[in-house]
């Protein structure tokens, strides 16, 4: 498989290309679950780390989505 623009697009192709993305929307959103939030949270206080390590984790992704 090449990654050049191919000229004509059959509907096989379209179709594939639509499952791969919705499956690598699935794994990048399980990706992000499991390294933000809760669950990153827990581990810093499960390895002692202070509130305000904690509280920064906290906004992490908040502050990913400033301009």
């Amino acid at each position: 498989m090449t990654l050049h623009p191919q000229p004509v697009l059959t509907d096989a192709d379209r179709d594939r290309g639509l499952r791969l993305l919705v499956t690598e929307a699935a794994y990048s959103g399980g990706a992000a679950a499991l390294t933000t939030g809760v669950i990153l949270t827990a581990f810093a206080l499960h390895l002692g780390a202070s509130t305000a390590m904690v509280g920064l984790l906290a906004s992490e992704p908040f502050l990913t989505q400033l301009p």
